[in-house]
């Protein structure tokens, strides 16, 4: 398993710091420096939203119980 961390000289403490909110896009050059090839990938499959707030949802089960999403 790769070691996604590749620059310990960069500090990254939230997921917020890797994205240009401005523009709602990875900030490709960041991710370079923070994760390897294989890793920076599979970051960048992952859809930003473009609209609101994130939040929490707890959907019901079908026997009653909540589930976290």
């Amino acid at each position: 398993m790769d070691k996604p961390v590749t620059n310990p000289l960069v500090q990254v403490n939230k997921v917020n710091s890797l994205i240009y909110n401005d523009r709602k896009e990875w900030n490709e050059d960041l991710l370079d420096e923070c994760f390897n090839p294989n890793v920076k990938h599979q970051i960048m499959q992952l859809r930003l939203p473009v609209t609101g707030e994130d939040v929490f949802r707890w959907t019901l089960t079908k026997n009653g119980c909540a589930a976290k999403n």
